[in-house]
């Protein structure tokens, strides 16, 4: 039995419509788009896989950046949610794969990313839910693609400890 696709529940602040439910994996993500540019949602980098054209640092650089962009989305969306135990665990682990990606950074003598600021319009609890959502399916897309390109990595540096 497969498990359903998380979900995150909101009331919509209009009369008369009951509650609402959001889910992850969801085709109606793609309707939303146009609010994540208007509470102010950045888009993720756009992660590769190594190649001449996308070197490791670039990579990594990426990487950093895209962690540091969805903790701060994170963290601002965070104090305006009632529970925020979950996300602050989720915050931490983000810090913590930031700080790995770092220091791999570091040893190829790349500079690391300036964090970039985040200012999200976040007039009611919709758009604090909505937001909330967004943040969490562009996380999970762009955790896959670095998990992705950390296999690669990986297969690579297999491959010419091979050879």
């Amino acid at each position: 039995m497969t498990e359903p696709a998380p979900s995150l529940r909101y009331w919509s602040e209009r009369p008369g419509v009951g509650p609402c439910t959001l889910q992850l994996n969801s085709t109606d993500n793609t309707k939303l788009e146009i609010m994540a540019a208007n509470i102010g949602i950045l888009p993720a980098p756009v992660l590769r896989a190594v190649s001449e054209n996308f070197t490791l640092n670039t990579c990594l650089t990426r990487m950093s950046e895209g962690l540091q962009l969805h903790r701060a989305l994170l963290s601002a969306i965070s104090e305006r949610l009632q529970s925020q135990n979950k996300v602050t665990e989720l915050m931490a682990d983000i810090r913590d794969l930031t700080i790995q990606i770092n220091k791999m950074l570091q040893k190829n003598g790349a500079v690391q990313p300036s964090p970039t600021p985040v200012v999200l319009r976040l007039h009611g609890e919709y758009e604090v839910q909505v937001a909330a959502h967004l943040t969490l399916v562009q996380l999970q897309a762009f955790g896959r693609d670095a998990i992705r390109c950390l296999r690669n990595l990986d297969q690579s540096r297999e491959e010419e400890a091979e050879s």
